[in-house]
C-alpha cells in the first residue's frame, strides 16, 4: 500500500486514507441524520495495512468533526457522518475525489472519552483504523 494511499484512507475515515470497497454504496437512514455532541471536535486517527508485505503502512491524521456532521481531515478529505445506534457512518470523498462510505464502531470508555475502530477494504488493501479524540 503506497504511503500516499494509505494517508488518505486514514484520514476518510479517518478518513482519508482510502475508500469502501463497495464504491458508494449508501446506508443512510430512513429519518433524519443524528450528530451527537460527543462527535464533535478534533480526532486523532490511526490507520494500519492489515495485509502486506514485510513493511506494514502506517499513517496518522486529524479529523474535524463539526456540529452539523461534515468533517474534514488534514490530508484533504471530506463529507458528512452521522450515528446509527453504536455505529458511526462516514460518507465522503477523498483529495482526488474518490467517494467512499465507511462505518466504525465507537464506545463511551470509563474515564467518558470516546473512541471508534474498524476495518475496510480500502482502494490499496485492507486497513484498520483507530480514532481518539483529542483533548
Amino acid at each position: 500500500m503506497s504511503r500516499r494511499a494509505l494517508l488518505l484512507f486514514v484520514v476518510a475515515a479517518s478518513l482519508s486514507l482510502a475508500a469502501c470497497a463497495g464504491g458508494t454504496a449508501s446506508t443512510t437512514p430512513d429519518g433524519p441524520k443524528v450528530h451527537p455532541a460527543w462527535l464533535t471536535g478534533l480526532w486523532q486517527a490511526t490507520g494500519w495495512q492489515v495485509a502486506g508485505d514485510t513493511n506494514q503502512g502506517q499513517r496518522d491524521a486529524t479529523v474535524t468533526f463539526e456540529s452539523d456532521g461534515t468533517w474534514k481531515t488534514s490530508a484533504g478529505g471530506s463529507g458528512k457522518s452521522w450515528l446509527e445506534g453504536d455505529t458511526v457512518f462516514i460518507d465522503g470523498q477523498t483529495s482526488d475525489g474518490y467517494k467512499f462510505q465507511v462505518t466504525l464502531k465507537q464506545r463511551q470508555n470509563a474515564d467518558g472519552s470516546h473512541e471508534m475502530w474498524g476495518a475496510v477494504a480500502a482502494r490499496a488493501g485492507a486497513a484498520q483504523l483507530s480514532l481518539k479524540k483529542m483533548r
